[in-house]
């Protein structure tokens, strides 16, 4: 049963874990963000911020194989564990992060 997990990656390095997670068959990946407008010098711009800087959502079966490969993505510092064993979020937590909004924007 798929479940969503979270990845901390090395700074700015959301979107090549996003990628690779793709590439490994991980299509259901989320990084939130919100936008904000900035003027600057009377001129406005539209701003995408990450809400959760340097990490990675995503939905998947955890298997020990997709374990193996996603610890071993070269951007990602660590993933959530209890006893060295990958922890889902819950149900509240995927709810407030909002995460099943954020995959049509990503």
């Amino acid at each position: 049963m798929e479940k969503w997990y979270a990845v901390q990656t090395f700074t700015n390095q959301e979107e090549k874990v996003r990628e690779k997670l793709i590439k490994l068959g991980i299509i259901n990946v989320a990084i939130p963000t919100t936008t904000e407008i900035i003027t600057k010098n009377g001129k406005e711009k539209i701003k995408t911020i990450k809400k959760y800087p340097n990490y990675v959502f995503f939905k998947a079966e955890m298997t020990a194989q997709n374990w193996h490969k996603i610890k071993n993505i070269q951007e990602v510092m660590w993933f959530t564990n209890v006893d060295a064993i990958p922890a889902p979020l819950t149900n509240e937590e995927v709810l407030r992060l909002q995460l099943e909004e954020n995959l049509k924007r990503t």
